[in-house]
């Protein structure tokens, strides 16, 4: 039960990422190819997105981040592999690929360097929190 008081919207977006990667898009699917790379950068936010929300609800449970505590990044990483296996071996409208993987990783390493440049920025941790009340 702490577990999921304390990192709700990093289930929340869990579902909504595994949501997303197994659906069949067919029609957004065609209108985003006409955009470059659109699928990458999908990866790329997905995982961006949960990534910093999952060290930011660590880091307001703990108040702190150490070295340690990085290995949280193997969540979101295992979580993008697991998809790609997945969607190879039992979609018929997905296929896993290893592009995709690489922008999953590219997502949780900027995630990484942008949540240590705002991670003591009072605005970053409201919105985690919201709708809950912020401590001075």
């Amino acid at each position: 039960m702490k577990l999921i008081k304390h990192y709700h919207k990093t289930i929340l977006l869990t579902f909504l990422i595994l949501f997303l990667s197994l659906y069949s898009f067919r029609d957004i699917y065609r209108a985003a190819q006409a955009i470059p790379y659109s699928d990458k950068i999908v990866h790329f936010l997905m995982y961006f997105g949960i990534t910093l929300v999952f060290l930011f609800e660590h880091y307001i449970e703990t108040l702190k981040m150490n070295k340690k505590d990085y290995v949280m990044n193997l969540y979101p990483l295992i979580l993008g592999g697991l998809i790609e296996i997945i969607q190879s071996m039992f979609t018929q409208s997905r296929s896993g690929d290893w592009y995709d993987f690489i922008a999953d990783i590219s997502g949780i390493l900027v995630a990484n360097i942008f949540f240590h440049l705002i991670k003591d920025v009072k605005f970053f941790i409201a919105v985690i929190k919201f709708p809950f009340k912020i401590d001075n």
